[in-house]
């Protein structure tokens, strides 16, 4: 028998939206200093797949409510993102839910430290999304960052954002240029210096 783990584990995050006066809001957190892994990384609720989930959206819910303390019956699940395949072996579903302004988040202070919204207008703007080069394996691999107010996300919480803003312009029906639609550049024409 093989008991081995599999290369690739499956995880899910809820790409949560909330109605605002201003307009719509992502919902992010800042995770904890003392975690194994990613520590202090901003990231949207979410986690690995466990064998209770029914599927990914279950996932995506069960690890909002343990992280946020966020009800399901306050999120109307709309749709997924394309799975996103990360550097550490986890293919990533977004789910994409709307989130009832009533809800009350509360972080679990064992994950997450803080628990942020950031305007879906500043997601959108081309101009917000700095291209980087970081160092993993021996090699530099060049990603997506959105500096936001304190805030650096990169990483797939990066990738997922540039996703969720392709889809949302292309919902809109406003015409992308090719420079526009955040596909990632060419390492060769980047000039940028590392994220160290």
């Amino acid at each position: 028998m093989n008991n081995s783990k599999p290369l690739v584990r499956q995880a899910a995050v809820l790409v949560g939206l909330v109605e605002r006066p201003g307009g719509d809001r992502l919902i992010l957190t800042r995770r904890s200093l003392a975690l194994p892994d990613h520590a202090g990384q901003i990231c949207f609720p979410g986690g690995v797949v466990e064998p209770q989930d029914r599927h990914h959206t279950a996932a995506a819910l069960r690890e909002a409510q343990e992280e946020v303390g966020l009800d399901s019956r306050f999120v109307q699940v709309t749709h997924q993102l394309p799975r996103y395949l990360t550097g550490t072996g986890f293919e990533v579903t977004p789910v994409v839910g709307r989130i009832d302004p009533a809800a009350l988040l509360l972080p679990c202070l064992a994950e997450v430290v803080e628990i942020f919204e950031i305007p879906v207008a500043a997601v959108l703007q081309r101009a917000a999304y700095r291209p980087f080069r970081y160092p993993y394996r021996g090699r530099k691999r060049l990603l997506w960052a959105l500096p936001y107010g304190p805030y650096y996300i990169w990483g797939a919480t990066a990738a997922i954002l540039v996703r969720f803003r392709w889809q949302m312009l292309r919902q809109s029906g406003r015409y992308m240029l090719p420079q526009d639609s955040l596909a990632m550049p060419s390492a060769s024409r980047v000039s940028i210096r590392d994220s160290s």
